[in-house]
């Protein structure tokens, strides 16, 4: 399962990417132009056409919350607290998704959308994530079936 961006909930995710972006981008927004800020990309992807935003939203969420575990403690508290006081979804709910996410593709030994292959490759990537060495190579092979049937599809 991955967070689902439609358009009654696109404001609510896009506050809470907005604060995740804010301590990602914490100390870097002075070298930055503003222009190039994630809430500002999305702005000009909502002129555009509203359906690129709601992707792009719904990735860059998914791929911050597939990370959350190598953040540090005091910044997740920072987010969590500021998360509270807005009144929106809280961490620990967000931080469970990428971990059902996790279980649902080891259930369906399979990789179904984009969404799930970049949360399951974050994974991967991750030589010192938490999960066995069975479905460690159990996710690879699904990661790998997954990359061959888009390539499939992608010379067509």
């Amino acid at each position: 399962m991955s967070i689902k961006i439609t358009e009654l909930n696109y404001e609510t995710y896009k506050r809470v990417f907005e604060i995740f972006s804010r301590q990602l981008f914490k100390g870097l927004t002075e070298f930055l132009p503003s222009s190039t800020g994630p809430i500002s990309v999305l702005d000009e992807w909502e002129i555009k056409s509203k359906s690129l935003a709601r992707k792009g939203l719904q990735a860059g969420l998914n791929d911050i919350l597939s990370n959350l575990k190598h953040w540090p403690k005091t910044t997740l508290e920072e987010i969590s607290s500021d998360l509270l006081k807005e009144n929106l979804p809280n961490l620990d709910t967000l931080m469970k998704i990428a971990d059902k996410t996790i279980s649902k593709v080891i259930s369906a030994k399979k990789i179904k959308n984009i969404d799930e292959y970049y949360i399951i490759k974050e994974l991967l990537d991750d030589t010192n994530s938490e999960i066995s060495e069975v479905d460690r190579n159990n996710l690879s092979i699904y990661f790998f079936d997954f990359e061959s049937k888009a390539g499939k599809t992608q010379k067509r």
